[in-house]
């Protein structure tokens, strides 16, 4: 009987467990999607710009992640919209800047089909 209660908590576990993995698996962040990833490889970066292009990336993300605090905290909750769209904009103006001092002009259309990838994934 001890071995049928094992053997049927098992089962139990693997029923729960396994839907949870394949489902953690599936949601990657927005900079590990296939798309963007594929985007990224395009641009087809030397040695010397993936350092400069992965720091560039990573202060737009921890700016935006911030700032979306920043919006959210504030107590003016009025057009939030608005606030949100203009945020992201100039982050992304930023980061534009940022790309340009180091890719070439041949690197800049496919780093802005990077760029688009990257925020279409970033949406809900």
């Amino acid at each position: 009987m001890s071995n049928f209660k094992t053997v049927i908590l098992f089962f139990m576990a693997v029923l729960f467990l396994v839907p949870a993995a394949v489902h953690a698996e599936e949601e990657k962040p927005a900079w590990l999607q296939p798309e963007v990833l594929k985007s990224a490889v395009a641009i087809n970066m030397t040695d010397e710009q993936k350092p400069k292009f992965q720091t560039a990336i990573t202060a737009y993300l921890t700016d935006l992640q911030k700032s979306y605090k920043k919006i959210l905290r504030g107590r003016d909750t009025t057009d939030l919209q608005r606030k949100i769209k203009r945020m992201n904009k100039k982050l992304t103006k930023k980061m534009d800047d940022s790309m340009a001092e180091f890719l070439s002009e041949q690197q800049m259309p496919k780093y802005e089909l990077y760029r688009d990838a990257l925020i279409n994934a970033m949406k809900p």
